[in-house]
C-alpha cells in the first residue's frame, strides 16, 4: 500500500485510534510517523494495513510515539509463517520505556550509557556501590577505534535523591542477545541501542513507580519482546565485575522462535538527522 493510500485509509479508522489516543500522542501524530515511516522503510508499506492500524492501537495505548523518531518506538515489518505475508508490529525502544517512567511522581532521570572495550582498558570506566555517584565513566574521545561494546548500564535518580545504577556486563548483554532468534535485526544493525534498553529493562524492574506506570512498563516489554522473536528468562545479578565483563557469554539455553513468526527484515534504520539525538 503507497504512503497516500495507506494514509487515507487510516483516516478512514480515525475514530479506532481516537478512541485511544491520548495526551501522549494523538491521532494525528499517529498517522503522520506511520506514513513517514512507510516511506522511510519500503517493507512496511507491504504489511497488512490492518497490522498497521493495530501497532498504531499499540503505540497510543503505551503514549509511545511510533516510527522510530528519537528512538522512541519503531514499526517494524515481520514475516508470519502461517499466512506467508508481512506484519506490522509495534516494537517500544528504550526512550519510549523511559518516557513512561518518567510519568511516575518518583522519577527525577533516568540515563543509559554504554561501555567500550577501549574505555575500560583506559580506566574511564568504573563501577563502586558504596561510591555516590557510584558509577564514573568518562566516554573516550580519541580517534582510535573503541572497540566492542563490553558493558551497559542504567542510572535513575528519584525525587528523593537517592540514585539507583544497574549494570550490564558483556557476558549479561550476551546473554539476551542469544535470546532472540533473529539472524538479523536490531542487535546487528544498533547493538548500541539494544544494549541502553537492555540496561533500561533491567533497571525498571526496581523502580519504585505506581502500579499502573509499573504495568505500562511490563506492556511496552512484552511489545517489544514479540517484535523482536525475543524471549528472555530471568537474569542473573551483577557479581564479579571484572571477571565478568571479560569472560564471553556461552549461548543461553532455551532460546526458542515465537510460534508463526520469525523475523525477515532488520528494524526500521533511524535517519541520520535523527541519529545524533539517540547518542
Amino acid at each position: 500500500m503507497s504512503e497516500p493510500n495507506l494514509k487515507l485509509w487510516l483516516e478512514q479508522r480515525r475514530d479506532r485510534l481516537e478512541s485511544i489516543a491520548s495526551q501522549y500522542v494523538t491521532t494525528e501524530q499517529l498517522i503522520r510517523l506511520a506514513c513517514l515511516a512507510a516511506t522511510r522503510q519500503p517493507q512496511l508499506a507491504t504489511c497488512s494495513p490492518e497490522s498497521i492500524l493495530k501497532s498504531l492501537m499499540d503505540a497510543a495505548a503505551l503514549g509511545i510515539r511510533p516510527g522510530g523518531l528519537n528512538g522512541r518506538g519503531y514499526l517494524v515489518p515481520r514475516m508470519n509463517r502461517k499466512t506467508g505475508k508481512l506484519e506490522c508490529q509495534f516494537d517500544p525502544g528504550w526512550r519510549g520505556i523511559v518516557d513512561i517512567a518518567r510519568r511516575s511522581k518518583t522519577l527525577r532521570t533516568v540515563d543509559a550509557h554504554v561501555v567500550y572495550e577501549r574505555e575500560l582498558a583506559d580506566g574511564l570506566f568504573s563501577v563502586d556501590y558504596g561510591r555516590d555517584p557510584p558509577v564514573q565513566h568518562q566516554p573516550y574521545l580519541g580517534t582510535e577505534d573503541r572497540g566492542p561494546i563490553v558493558a551497559a548500564y542504567c542510572t535513575a535518580t528519584f525525587v528523593d535523591g537517592t540514585r539507583q545504577v544497574e549494570v550490564l556486563t558483556r557476558s549479561d548483554l550476551a546473554k539476551i542477545r542469544a535470546c532472540s532468534t533473529s539472524k538479523a535485526g536490531p542487535w546487528q544493525n544498533w547493538e548500541d541501542e539494544m544494549a541502553r534498553k537492555s540496561a533500561v529493562r533491567r533497571a525498571a524492574k526496581y523502580w519504585p513507580v505506581e502500579a499502573e506506570i509499573a504495568e505500562t512498563i511490563s506492556v511496552a516489554c512484552s511489545k517489544s519482546d514479540d517484535a523482536q522473536g525475543q524471549s528472555v528468562g530471568p537474569q542473573r545479578q551483577l557479581t564479579s565485575f571484572a571477571d565478568a565483563i571479560s569472560a564471553p557469554a556461552a549461548l543461553a539455553d532455551g532460546a526458542h522462535d515465537i510460534d508463526g513468526v520469525v523475523d525477515n527484515s532488520p528494524t526500521e534504520p533511524v535517519a541520520a538527522s535523527d541519529r545524533a539525538d539517540l547518542e
